[in-house]
C-alpha cells in the first residue's frame, strides 16, 4: 500500500511538500504541485488519516468546489447565483467546510486546482463537454444545473411546483392571455415547468400556449447574454403573434 513517503520518492519531493499538496496549503510551486498530483494518481495512494476537525469520513481538505463550466459573468450576476453561493457557503459552513468558486472557461478541461488531493468534492454548474467527465466522477462530482450526465450525482429544482406557482400568481393577477416561452425543448426541467404551467392554468379554464425556439443550438452557447437575447425575441414574436382571444 503507498504511503506519504512513496509519493514523496515518485515526485522526487519532500513529505512535508506531499504534506502541503494534500491540504492545499499556500507555498507550493504549481509544477511541484502537478508532480506530487500525478504522484498520488499513479500510485492510488489514499491519506490514512482524517484531520479531527471534519466529522465526517473521507474528508481530507476541507475544500468543496463550486465548479462553473462556460457560465458567463452575466449569469454571475444574477440573483440566483448570489443565493446560490450563500446557501451553499453557510450550508458547508456548518459542517466546518469551506467552498472555492472555480471557473472552467474551456468546457474540456478541468482547471488543476479541482482535483481529489486539493478538493473533496464539487458541485457542477454549466455544461462540461464529454471529455471532462471522468475526471468529475473521480472527484466525487454533484451536478446543480445542467444536462445530467452518467456516473454523476444530480439535483435539481421541483419544476412541477415552480410550474404550479407561476400559473396561480398569473391566475391571481387576472391574466387570461398566456403562454409558456420555453428556452430550451429539449431541457428536461423546461419541458415539466411549462407542463405543469399548462396544467394549472388549464384547471381554471385558461389554455396557456406553450412556445419553443426552432432550434436548440449549442448547449454550450445557453449561458451567454447574445443566445438568450436571440431566443428571447424569437419567443415573444411568437407570443404576439397569437391570436388575442
Amino acid at each position: 500500500m503507498a504511503t506519504v513517503k512513496h509519493v514523496a520518492q515518485k515526485a522526487g519531493v519532500s513529505v512535508g511538500t506531499v504534506s502541503n499538496v494534500l491540504n492545499s496549503r499556500s507555498g507550493v510551486a504549481p509544477e511541484t504541485s502537478r508532480k506530487v498530483l500525478r504522484a498520488i494518481e499513479s500510485l492510488g495512494y489514499k491519506a490514512k488519516a482524517v484531520p479531527r476537525r471534519y466529522p465526517d469520513a473521507g474528508i481530507r481538505t476541507g475544500a468543496i468546489g463550486l465548479l462553473c463550466v462556460g457560465v458567463p459573468m452575466e449569469t454571475m450576476r444574477l440573483p440566483f447565483f448570489v443565493k446560490l453561493v450563500s446557501n451553499l457557503e453557510q450550508a458547508l459552513g456548518h459542517r466546518n467546510l469551506h467552498m472555492v468558486l472555480v471557473q472552467a472557461v474551456d468546457r474540456e478541461v478541468l482547471p488543476e486546482r479541482v482535483c481529489p488531493g486539493r478538493m473533496d468534492g464539487a458541485f457542477l454548474l454549466g455544461h462540461p463537454a464529454d471529455r471532462m467527465i471522468p475526471a468529475l466522477q473521480r472527484l466525487h462530482t454533484v451536478g446543480v444545473f445542467g444536462r445530467p450526465r452518467p456516473g454523476i450525482d444530480w439535483v435539481s429544482t421541483d419544476a412541477t411546483e415552480h410550474g404550479r406557482l407561476a400559473g396561480e400568481y398569473l391566475l391571481g393577477r387576472g391574466h387570461r392571455r398566456v403562454a409558456f416561452l420555453n428556452p430550451q425543448r429539449s431541457h428536461s426541467v423546461f419541458a415539466e415547468f411549462g407542463r405543469s404551467f399548462q396544467q394549472t392554468m388549464g384547471s381554471h379554464g385558461v389554455e396557456a400556449s406553450m412556445l419553443v425556439p426552432h432550434k436548440d443550438g449549442d448547449e454550450g452557447l445557453f449561458w451567454t447574454y447574445q443566445r438568450y437575447r436571440k431566443m428571447a425575441e424569437e419567443l415573444l414574436q411568437g407570443f404576439f403573434a397569437l391570436p388575442a382571444d
